[in-house]
């Protein structure tokens, strides 16, 4: 049983390993988790050394959303030095694929890309805010749960029609109306 654990244990660190959305700090953190069951984000901070509890608890936060890590809370009272949750690696991932957070062996496999996808197939004349850009595809992608895969076949359908390229030149318009878009259009060319 014991190996059956480490051998999973080890193709998700693989797994994790070629996930192009972990950064190198997070893949740290996972390693981590993975070879220590107890401890603290003091202790996790000074064997990892990195210099900011602020940066950790985002990578794991950054963990847990993409499935590789769970937290769960202890039912202690809350000591000093021992921390209220566990961390433990989420062996199930490697049978989560197909996911909408699955980033591996995409060629757009953050907001950056798709940003930059997005104005490559729409391009526009006009000014554009690029924060609130960059907020919208995070929106679509993170808070509506569309993937990346769908976000770009969305923009290829946008970009082969005029008429919504105007509507559509931006990836905040497209944002405020991605429901009506997908069951107006979209949804009645592609079923």
């Amino acid at each position: 049983m014991e190996n059956l654990k480490l051998e999973t244990t080890f193709n998700l660190l693989a797994f994790a390993s070629k996930d192009k959305s972990l950064t190198h700090s997070e893949f740290r953190i996972l390693v981590y988790i993975a070879n220590n069951n107890a401890f603290t984000i003091k202790q996790l901070q000074k064997d990892i050394s990195i210099s900011s509890i602020n940066i950790i608890c985002k990578n794991l936060k950054k963990l847990m959303n993409l499935n590789y890590v769970i937290k769960e809370k202890t039912n202690q009272r809350n000591k000093f030095n021992i921390s209220p949750y566990n961390y433990y690696i989420n062996t199930k991932k490697l049978y989560l694929h197909n996911n909408y957070n699955n980033t591996i062996d995409t060629t757009l496999n953050n907001a950056n890309e798709l940003y930059n996808y997005f104005f490559e197939k729409i391009p526009t004349n006009r000014k554009i805010n690029k924060t609130d850009n960059f907020k919208a595809i995070d929106y679509i992608h993170y808070n509506l749960r569309i993937s990346y895969k769908k976000i770009k076949e969305i923009i290829d359908f946008i970009s082969k029609d005029e008429d919504l390229k105007l509507k559509y030149s931006r990836p905040t318009f497209l944002r405020k109306d991605i429901y009506k878009f997908l069951e107006n259009v979209y949804l009645f060319f592609f079923i």
